[in-house]
């Protein structure tokens, strides 16, 4: 018997695991995304090419001519082997053969009852540097993060992986078996009915590690492959049992410099740093400046005398956006640094997409 016939997942259930978006029906069949397809600018299938039979438990893609059973979809989606993909989907069971108890709802908590600190940052960046060394980078994510601009090499130092959908608790009870502790770290949730804990993973996506000057992990972004509601969330478990909240942590990538370039976006920041080679600040968003005031005052200690403002190009336009860019230009000025705004071409509304079009330009 072929192993693929031993999984007790269907088809559908493959594609609702991978959050792979349904477009259309076809018959007995129906047409979704195909997570495997990207065009020349690098963007994904939105269309939906990819044909799935539920009945035959076969997907084909018309456009990119993958094809396969439903073990090799996930096999695919994660760049892993079949044996591998066998045993993530067998473990994530934990023994039990019902396929609606494929994934575990996390219980939400009403209420605290007793405060809970955030773990340090040391503790932080050992369990999340752990968890990266444990998690893989799906072949469909490596392609979209290359397209971007970035470099093999850069993709690696930066350490960016694909969100686990199955097999959370083996992963987390693995770092545990290190001799990490991750209670208190976010992400990370007491499982009270299985008596173990776990990490909160809702829908495929891109894990960000979000570092500190001195290259610390702090936190991590989830850049969501079908987003709901926002594309870029904080990974964090603060409404679970014994989990923790994410705060709004601000990425640094390149070395110390009199100049420092500020973005918004860890992503777009190191992007924006691999084509260019120049340091980058990122807030996480242009109304997350709560903690720059005092990282702005430990950069002028190190030496820095200019942040030069690269919000995105909607400053121009946006009277939110032009207002809190106006906020950050007071609080540069406060710490004694002189901020000067950047500018570009305004049909690229970042300063990556900028860079990435000036680097696509200079092959042609």
């Amino acid at each position: 018997m072929n192993k693929s016939d031993d999984i007790p997942f269907d088809i559908m259930q493959i594609v609702s695991l991978l959050n792979i978006q349904i477009k259309r029906p076809s018959g007995s069949s129906v047409y979704v995304n195909c997570p495997f397809c990207l065009d020349k600018k690098g963007r994904p299938d939105y269309k939906g090419h990819m044909n799935v039979h539920p009945e035959k438990n076969v997907w084909r893609c018309n456009r990119c001519g993958r094809s396969g059973g439903k073990l090799a979809l996930y096999a695919e989606f994660y760049g892993i082997d079949t044996k591998e993909a066998y045993k993530q989907l067998m473990d994530s069971l934990h023994g039990k053969q019902h396929p609606e108890q494929k994934r575990r709802v996390p219980v939400m908590c009403s209420q605290r009852v007793e405060p809970v600190n955030v773990a340090p940052i040391e503790m932080r960046h050992l369990v999340y540097s752990e968890l990266m060394k444990i998690l893989k980078l799906a072949s469909v994510h490596r392609k979209a993060l290359l397209a971007r601009g970035l470099t093999v090499e850069a993709i690696e130092q930066a350490m960016y992986r694909s969100v686990p959908i199955v097999g959370s608790e083996r992963i987390t009870a693995k770092m545990i078996s290190f001799g990490l502790k991750v209670e208190n770290v976010p992400g990370f949730y007491y499982d009270s009915d299985n008596g173990i804990w776990d990490f909160y993973a809702p829908a495929s996506g891109i894990l960000i590690p979000v570092r500190n000057r001195l290259g610390m992990i702090q936190g991590m972004q989830v850049r969501y492959d079908n987003p709901i509601t926002r594309k870029y969330m904080w990974l964090t478990s603060n409404d679970l049992e014994k989990g923790v909240p994410a705060s709004s942590y601000i990425h640094l990538v390149g070395k110390i410099a009199r100049t420092m370039y500020l973005t918004e976006g860890p992503l777009k920041a190191d992007v924006a740093h691999c084509i260019s080679g120049l340091p980058f600040i990122a807030v996480a968003g242009v109304t997350a400046l709560a903690g720059l005031p005092d990282l702005l005052q430990t950069l002028y200690k190190l030496g820095v005398r200019t942040i030069a403002e690269a919000l995105d190009m909607d400053k121009l336009t946006n009277d939110n956006v032009r207002d809190n860019c106006l906020k950050l230009h007071e609080m540069v000025k406060e710490a004694g640094m002189t901020c000067k705004s950047v500018q570009w071409d305004p049909r690229y509304k970042g300063i990556d997409d900028f860079y990435l079009n000036e680097m696509e330009g200079r092959r042609a």
